[in-house]
């Protein structure tokens, strides 16, 4: 396969990309579904509110919260669409937190913003009434080496946490909230999965030389804590790890690679802190891990050569295969942010990747990739 040596700049969280897999016969069935959009917050109407960047979506019970996080402000709605308020989280006082890296759904009313660094949970109800922060242990790690916490994800208890510690690097971790001996929730490393100490070179690295669950697409965790991830971009390979950090299973399946774009090669090659790195002229496996109403989904396919917005490879959370998806919608796909919310609710968030590399719009002028304004469309799946 060619390389291609290009300029990658990334605001926020490192990327790459992931590989997933078993064995999936031609003709098993395939579900032709389309996203039926309900309503929108933000866009290019004069009448539409302005977002900066969206960083987090998320459901509790029958509300939708959305994480402004270049403005610091929390949007609240219902399901059906009607505003409830807007929350100004800026500051650093009780339930304050300036540009969370995320937002968390805690269960009965509460929610959490991750702050990376240090890291901490800042909990709050959005209404005066914050809780005691919840905080990161590590074991051997003491408190004077702080955890930077760079990508999380939430299932119930159990935290899919991609982390960095000072002189001893980057880590995918499973951790658990319990309560301390004050009975307070706090975040408590039960293992350590995944761990690299990337080398500072001079030398112009390639995308395959990164590992590849620095992305925090490739990867998520399920309610009873077993962490799925691709840890190689060009297998389609799936590691199960139950919460003790043991594998154990393996979902595997063919791989078929599909050519980039020049064009989206050019537009990858801005995701990546400011410094020059080899872009593949091909996809990865799987560019995408879900956990969607008990099922696991695996985005699959082309992201700019094919007819349909998304593909998925769909299974059990034990590894049995059930069939196919293609998800059918207007726009890019591979351009936007999909968050699975349950019962069939899918937030997507337009203006996502490119909010993550400013510069390629502005150097690319010709370039057939449009620029999306930053807006959250919630959408159903039928």
């Amino acid at each position: 396969m060619n390389s291609r040596c290009c300029l990658l700049i990334i605001s926020g969280l490192i990327f790459v990309t992931a590989c997933f897999g078993l064995a999936v016969a031609d003709d098993l069935i395939t579900k032709e579904l389309e996203l039926e959009e309900l309503w929108h917050l933000g866009g290019e109407e004069e009448d539409d509110a302005l977002l900066e960047f969206i960083c987090s979506v998320v459901r509790q019970d029958e509300d939708i919260y959305i994480l402004d996080t270049g403005a610091s402000k929390i949007h609240h709605y219902t399901v059906d669409g009607d505003s409830v308020a807007i929350y100004d989280i800026a500051g650093s006082g009780p339930g304050e937190c300036d540009h969370p890296n995320d937002l968390l759904s805690l269960g009965n009313g509460y929610f959490g913003l991750v702050k990376g660094l240090p890291a901490k949970i800042i909990v709050t109800d959005f209404k005066d009434n914050p809780q005691p922060t919840i905080k990161f242990h590590v074991p051997t790690v003491p408190d004077d080496n702080p955890l930077r916490v760079y990508a999380i994800k939430i299932q119930g208890d159990y935290l899919g946490v991609f982390s960095h510690v000072m002189r001893r690097g980057v880590s995918l971790s499973i951790f658990e909230l319990r309560d301390n001996e004050y009975g307070y929730p706090q975040a408590y490393e039960l293992a350590r999965l995944l761990h690299d100490t990337p080398l500072v070179t001079n030398e112009v690295p390639s995308e395959l030389d990164t590992p590849y669950y620095f992305n925090r697409e490739v990867w998520n965790i399920s309610a009873s804590g077993q962490l799925y991830v691709a840890p190689y971009r060009d297998r389609y390979l799936i590691n199960v790890y139950n919460p003790d950090g043991s594998l154990t299973f393996q979902i595997e399946g063919d791989y078929d690679p599909c050519e980039r774009s020049y064009d989206l090669m050019d537009y990858y090659s801005y995701r990546v802190m400011g410094r020059s790195l080899y872009v593949e002229s091909y996809e990865p496996a799987i560019m995408g891990v879900d956990i969607v109403d008990d099922q696991l989904w695996l985005r699959t396919g082309c992201s700019d050569q094919q007819d349909v917005y998304r593909q998925y490879d769909v299974y059990d959370l034990q590894g049995n295969f059930s069939y196919k998806v293609n998800l059918n919608h207007r726009g890019d796909g591979f351009k936007d942010n999909l968050v699975f919310l349950g019962d069939g609710l899918v937030a997507i968030v337009k203006g996502y990747y490119d909010r993550q590399h400013p510069g390629f719009f502005s150097e690319n002028p010709h370039s057939p990739i449009e620029e999306d304004v930053s807006q959250v469309i919630l959408c159903r799946i039928k």
